[in-house]
């Protein structure tokens, strides 16, 4: 039987919902990838998205009957990210076309991949001295810490209560806001893989951007009584496409109906460890709302380059999703017009030419601003922290490959 091509949605929609629990079905898209899917049982499907150059994608669905359809979009989506296209239409294929799209040989390949990913991020983590600490959360006697020299987190065995340089014995710091909080804006939550960079213990630190909206209740975190609040997340993509997300977190007091930036901890649950009202640091000129996303969307950069095209994307989708519905209607008109201005004035940014924003990572940031204590920006080549840069760039292009920030909170 041979299928014209359809609505990608549709198709596939049809497929699972009609296929036997166990069955494989080869699909194609508009542009002919082919695409493996196994209806697992009834509620969760995997596939294997396979291109000419002989990347393999595994991608699995979980769903239940009220998140069908929103685990149909998320799976168009995630193969939209890895093949650079959004996928619009699907057509039933011949399996046998396609011998290299071979489910099993790329199961035994990434297992290897991901206990070898294991081992290079946990070398990747490990600490020289110097080096800064900001304490995050104090747990049995551990100090959960982000270390900006790594871009990342770790346990220690002291505790400090303060931003502190650490070499013989922690001494407390001032540091300029601007040097830290670009850098804590890159640690993002991809909500189905987690943040290796930013895991340590049983804890994952990360910064969301949200628009409070309710509070129902109370609960006890370290013996502190946390308000059980919700708030309107934004989960974005490497190419600008955005959805939101009602999320359920402990926090302080809000108000409702504003937006913040929250730095949270994931473990058993979502803990807010602080927030920043974005309007208000807009208005008081420290940290702007543009500063905020595209340091946020600086994670996706490849090879030090970010697809103007996408950030702009990103850019519109939250002055429409986030900001036009929130207090941020106040400061609507200057975001629009520093972002009409290009990407020239933002954080980690060298030099913008055509469709192309040159940028530093926030290692290299970090280094120039805080050790060498200048504003020029430049990759940290041959700074003492330079293989630190290396090792990273290393670490996020593999992670890539596997899917990591297919979809990420902003």
């Amino acid at each position: 039987m041979i299928f014209m091509f359809m609505n990608a949605f549709e198709t596939l929609t049809y497929l699972i919902e009609h296929a036997e629990n166990g069955s494989v079905a080869a699909l194609v898209t508009q542009d002919n990838t082919p695409i493996i899917i196994t209806k697992d049982d009834e509620y969760s499907f995997s596939a294997y998205v396979c291109t000419n150059t002989g990347d393999v994608k595994r991608i699995k669905e979980e769903f239940d009957k009220t998140t069908f359809h929103k685990a149909v979009l998320d799976f168009l989506d995630e193969i939209g990210d890895f093949i650079g296209k959004e996928v619009t239409e699907l057509s039933l294929s011949n399996i046998a076309l396609f011998p290299n799209c071979i489910p099993k040989k790329e199961e035994r390949k990434e297992h290897k991949r991901e206990i070898n990913i294991a081992e290079k991020i946990n070398d990747f983590k490990k600490i020289n001295s110097p080096y800064y600490a900001i304490p995050l959360l104090t747990d049995n006697g551990k100090l959960f810490a982000f270390i900006p020299e790594i871009d990342g987190t770790a346990d220690l065995d002291f505790i400090i209560k303060s931003i502190s340089k650490i070499e013989e014995k922690p001494k407390p710091v001032n540091l300029d806001l601007n040097s830290i909080y670009p850098i804590l804006f890159t640690s993002k939550l991809d909500p189905k893989m987690g943040n290796p960079f930013t895991s340590a213990g049983n804890y994952t630190f990360f910064t969301a951007v949200y628009v409070y909206q309710d509070t129902e209740g109370s609960e006890k975190f370290m013996g502190q009584n946390m308000l059980k609040s919700s708030g309107k997340f934004f989960s974005t993509s490497p190419h600008g496409s955005m959805r939101t997300e009602n999320l359920e977190f402990l926090s302080s007091s809000h108000k409702k109906g504003n937006i913040y930036v929250g730095f949270f901890v994931k473990g058993e649950k979502i803990i807010e460890l602080q927030s920043l009202d974005l309007v208000d640091l807009h208005l008081e000129n420290k940290i702007r709302v543009n500063d905020y996303i595209f340091s946020s969307f600086s994670l996706t950069a490849r090879n030090g380059i970010i697809d103007f095209e996408s950030y702009d994307k990103v850019m519109t989708n939250f002055i429409n999703f986030a900001l036009a519905k929130s207090n941020g209607r106040e400061v609507l008109k200057d975001v629009i017009e520093i972002h009409s201005m290009g990407g020239i004035d933002l954080p980690f940014v060298k030099n913008s030419s055509g469709q192309n924003i040159s940028v530093v990572d926030p290692i290299s940031y970090w280094y120039y601003k805080v050790y060498e204590k200048t504003d020029e920006l430049k990759d940290c080549n041959d700074c003492p922290l330079a293989e630190k840069v290396n090792e990273r760039n290393f670490l996020i292009s593999i992670l890539r490959r596997k899917g990591w920030i297919s979809a990420f909170l902003l």
